[in-house]
C-alpha cells in the first residue's frame, strides 16, 4: 500500500486548493491511501528557506509519526502547491525506483515556461538544480542525486527505521532525509522523463518558496 500524505497550508490559495484537491482525487485507486492534512501554519510569517525548511519538516515527520502504518510500503510526500501531476504517479514512480531508491519527478513550473521549482531541494554534487536549462550536469535520463525535495516516493522501511526530514545548513529539510536514507543503503534518483508541475505562485500574489534572489546554483 502506499501512502500519499500532502500537508495543506492553512492558507492555501482556493483555487489552488481546489485544482489540486480534485487532480489528487483522480489518483485514488486499489493500492493507493491519500492523506490530506491541514496542521501548521502555512506561510504566515516564514521569512527564509532555513524558516520554511524546519516548519515544513517539522509538519511532515508530525504526518510521518501519526499516519505512517506498517501495511504501508512505500510514502509519495507531495507539495500541495503542484499543479499538475500524472494521476498514476505513483505507479511511475515505484517503477523507476526499481528496488531501493527515493525517487522524484522534475519539477518544474506551471503556465509552460521551464523554470526549475525547488532547486535548493533538488542537489547534484553539493550543488543546487539549476533553475534553467540544463538543470542537471548529468544527461541519462534516471540520474542520482544528492536529495530531491517538493514531490517524492520514499520507501517506507527508511521511515519505519527512524529516518526524518531535517534541514541541512545550505540546502532543505529534505537533504537530511536523503542523507539518511543513502546511508542506509538506498539511492537517490530522479526521473528526467517524468514531470510535474508547480504552481507559479507569483500568480497568485505569493513569493516563491525561500529562494534568495541572489542566489542560484550553490
Amino acid at each position: 500500500m502506499i501512502l500519499v500524505l500532502v500537508p495543506m497550508k492553512k492558507n492555501q490559495n482556493v483555487f489552488l486548493k481546489g485544482h489540486f484537491l480534485i487532480t489528487l482525487q483522480k489518483m485514488q485507486r486499489p493500492g493507493v491511501e491519500i492523506v490530506v492534512d491541514s496542521r501548521g501554519d502555512g506561510d504566515n510569517g516564514i521569512r527564509s528557506l532555513e524558516e520554511r525548511s524546519r516548519h515544513v519538516g517539522d509538519v511532515m515527520n508530525s504526518l510521518i509519526d501519526d499516519y505512517l502504518k506498517p501495511y504501508h510500503s512505500h510514502v509519495l510526500m507531495m507539495d500541495s502547491d503542484l499543479d499538475e501531476f500524472p494521476e498514476d504517479l505513483p505507479f511511475q514512480l515505484m517503477d523507476t525506483a526499481k528496488g531501493k531508491a527515493i525517487v522524484a519527478p522534475m519539477v518544474l513550473s506551471a503556465w509552460g515556461y521551464p523554470r526549475y521549482y525547488d532547486v535548493a531541494g533538488f542537489v547534484e554534487n553539493g550543488k543546487w538544480a539549476r533553475m534553467w536549462p540544463p538543470y542537471f550536469d548529468q544527461k541519462e535520463r534516471i540520474i542520482e542525486l544528492d536529495s530531491v525535495g517538493c514531490c517524492y516516493m520514499v520507501p517506507a522501511d527508511i521511515l519505519k527505521g527512524g529516518a526524518r526530514l531535517e534541514y541541512v545548513q545550505g540546502f532543505t529539510q529534505h537533504y537530511g532525509l536523503c542523507k539518511k536514507a543513502k546511508e542506509m543503503g538506498f539511492k537517490v534518483k530522479c526521473d528526467t522523463g517524468l514531470k510535474v508541475r508547480h504552481a507559479d505562485l507569483t500568480k497568485y500574489g505569493e513569493q516563491i518558496h525561500g529562494l534568495p534572489s541572489d542566489r542560484g546554483n550553490k
